[in-house]
């Protein structure tokens, strides 16, 4: 699915789980592309990135689609390759809090499966 990468779940999971010398490349490409839009979408996108770090999830309340949340995770692939695995829908169904409380960590799960699957590694921070 194509989605935009500032503001989507999806872009901010996959954006967080890239090495950080792609990660800078891609926002350098962002911030050239989006123009005078750019300062708005980067204050989400950072605070994104910096949710992505503590809990390996990304977060979009309305910042794609007016009317949608969603929660996504990323995993990478056993050569490296990323993908972020998204769920959401209405944000009267979505809240934030029940995309944390409920969702996330159904999400979580599934993502780790198909990770050990295929012989990646879920991009989650590691509990201590």
């Amino acid at each position: 699915s194509r989605v935009p990468l500032p503001n989507s779940a999806l872009g901010r999971a996959y954006l967080g789980a890239v090495d950080m010398p792609i990660r800078e490349q891609l926002l350098e490409s962002l911030r050239l592309a989006r123009g005078s839009d750019w300062p708005a979408l980067e204050t989400g996108l950072k605070r994104a990135l910096e949710e992505h770090a503590g809990s390996g999830l990304c977060i979009s309340a309305g910042e794609f689609h007016r009317e949608i949340n969603s929660v996504s995770v990323a995993l990478t692939g056993p050569v490296g390759d990323v993908m972020a695995f998204n769920c959401g829908g209405p944000a009267f169904v979505f809240s934030e809090e029940r995309l944390l409380s409920e969702v996330a960590p159904a999400l979580i799960k599934m993502v780790q499966q198909i990770a050990a699957d295929i012989g990646g590694v879920a991009v989650l921070p590691t509990q201590d």
